[in-house]
């Protein structure tokens, strides 16, 4: 009995147990559940933050290589702007050195008939000799005396041959003349055609493509609509504006530089055989055989032994100074900042003799000179004295006036480089700027409500009904309640990106030996201009970027610590 007792007792004590554990183990049910559902939630917020912070870092690299493309594309223009100067410059550079050829040209025609009036100069002057010795030069031999008489007669028939050879030539001078007139008016409107392009394209470059952004502009709206220029008021950005400037700044403004650089240029660029220095043998391959030996043999050969030889010619054509008087300026070498005209001058002597003379010989010189330029012109012959030999000199007034033409529109038909010796300021080289921002949460478009936005009005304030006696509230979601809860204290909007570019506009001459590529000044007379991104180089540049933007107030301590303690840029 007392075996079945202890039997049902353990029996019950241990049904008891099994089910007090099953009362545990039910209680605990469900918690890996829960740890598992905060996991997946913790991962999946870390996976949002992922996906957030990697969108805002791709659309932050994206508007930096957009502000990149954007200032190297302006850079790019410029720089293929300052080669069309280059190329426009040489061809009026050929422009001045042909309107020079060509003075050198007529007035060596222009001498010609005038070596033909001194050689009839000269047997007039023989033949008054033998007069003399025919009236009163033989008091003791009277037979001497038909002799002279004879040989004055042949003197004024060679002086007469001379003289109607001379008129000849000086007719088909005033044709010649007309057509030299017409070729340095034409060349004159084809120089100012070409300076009137280069000023159209300084304006286009200056105003359209930098002053109003439009490079930047139009990458933005073909590659990054959700994104915009900094500081843009009324189309033109900050950026835009400081651009302009610098391009602007390249270009040589003081007239008196723009005419000395040109006339120098165009001086050097002559013919040294011809145009700079016309001697007697060289300028003997420019005149006519037929003429030159109408002039030394075929006419003087009329009288006893009589020979004509040109002595002592010199010539030469150059850019000088305006006015009259070429030919003293052209031999004083007045030219450099003054030089606003072409001209051209030559003169020499012509030698005759006679045989059987008793002063058998006779020299007496020849000049003439051409000029033309905005406000007077000559074409002179001399003798004994200066005289027009063209017949109407008032036309060559004003039929080259480019070099003379002053002011912004027309500069002297050439466009300069204004150089600066500082290498600080990249020596007067230009600097193109671009200054992009976005809002670097978006991912929809323009007007429409993104993700995180909880406002449509954007004031920060929340519509909730919260039921019962409590009803509809208002809930602002920012602690201040007059502050906009999705901008800065500077007023620049929360989660705004921004990209800063700059390139650089440089000139390097291509050599083998890289090195003395750099030797060779910035100018606008060889098209080897580039464009390359260069960075900031201190925080007063950047400062000069972020002027009359709000990120100016923003980044306005790191700029003035880098300003004044020279603090590298981060």
């Amino acid at each position: 009995m007392a075996v079945r007792v202890a039997e049902t007792l353990f029996d019950q004590e241990t049904k008891m147990s099994s089910l007090k554990m099953k009362v545990v183990v039910k209680g605990q049910r469900g918690q890996i559940m829960m740890l598992g559902a905060m996991g997946v939630m913790l991962v999946a917020l870390m996976m949002l933050l992922t996906l957030n912070v990697g969108k805002a870092v791709y659309e932050k690299i994206r508007i930096q290589q957009l502000a990149d493309s954007a200032t190297f594309s302006g850079a790019t223009v410029a720089a293929r702007s300052f080669n069309f100067y280059a190329y426009t410059n040489r061809a009026n550079i050929a422009g001045l050195v042909a309107a020079a050829s060509a003075h050198g040209f007529m007035s060596l025609a222009t001498t010609v008939p005038e070596m033909f009036t001194a050689g009839e100069r000269n047997f007039y002057a023989m033949a008054a000799e033998e007069i003399c010795l025919c009236c009163c030069g033989c008091p003791y031999f009277l037979p001497c005396r038909p002799k002279h008489c004879k040989h004055a007669y042949k003197d004024f028939k060679v002086a007469r041959k001379y003289r109607k050879e001379a008129k000849n030539l000086m007719k088909k001078l005033k044709n010649s003349n007309k057509s030299f007139i017409a070729a340095i008016k034409m060349l004159d409107k084809h120089m100012a055609l070409i300076a009137g392009q280069q000023q159209a394209m300084r304006a286009w470059v200056e105003l359209d493509a930098l002053g109003a952004d439009k490079v930047t502009r139009d990458l933005i709206k073909r590659y990054a609509p959700k994104a915009s220029n900094v500081g843009l008021v009324g189309g033109v950005s900050a950026a835009g504006v400081l651009s302009g400037v610098e391009y602007h700044s390249a270009i040589e403004s003081k007239e008196d530089i723009r005419q000395w650089v040109a006339t120098e240029i165009a001086n050097g660029s002559r013919n040294t055989k011809f145009v700079f220095n016309r001697g007697m043998w060289n300028i003997l391959l420019y005149i006519a055989p037929k003429t030159l030996k109408k002039l030394v043999h075929d006419i003087p050969n009329k009288a006893p032994g009589g020979k004509s030889v040109i002595v002592g010619h010199k010539g030469e054509s150059r850019i000088v100074k305006g006015g009259t008087g070429v030919d003293s300026k052209i031999a004083s070498g007045n030219h450099g900042p003054e030089g606003d005209a072409a001209a051209g001058a030559d003169k020499g002597w012509i030698f005759s003799s006679l045989a059987n003379h008793c002063i058998p010989v006779m020299t007496l010189p020849y000049a003439a000179r051409v000029g033309t330029d905005k406000n007077s012109g000559e074409h002179k012959c001399k003798g004994f004295s200066w005289g027009t030999c063209c017949g109407n000199e008032r036309k060559h007034k004003d039929a080259f006036k480019c070099l003379g033409d002053k002011g912004t529109l027309k500069h002297n038909c050439f466009m300069l480089f204004h150089a600066d010796d500082n290498a600080k300021n990249d020596f007067g080289q230009p600097a193109v700027y671009a200054t992009i921002d976005q809002d670097l949460r978006r991912t929809k478009g323009e007007g429409e409500k993104q993700a995180w936005e909880i406002a449509e009005d954007g004031s920060g304030e929340v519509a909730m009904d919260l039921g019962g006696s409590i009803g509809k509230h208002k809930v602002q979601m920012s602690d201040n309640p007059d502050a906009n809860p999705l901008s800065d204290d500077h007023g620049v909007a929360l989660g705004k990106g921004l990209a800063i570019s700059k390139a650089l506009v440089y000139y390097h001459l291509p050599e083998w030996d890289d090195n003395e590529g750099w030797k060779e000044h910035p100018n606008f007379f060889n098209p080897y201009w580039k464009a390359k991104l260069q960075p900031f180089r201190n925080a007063l540049e950047v400062g000069k970027v972020l002027l009359g933007t709000p990120y100016a107030a923003k980044y306005a301590a790191m700029l003035v610590g880098g300003v004044i303690a020279k603090v590298p840029l981060p």
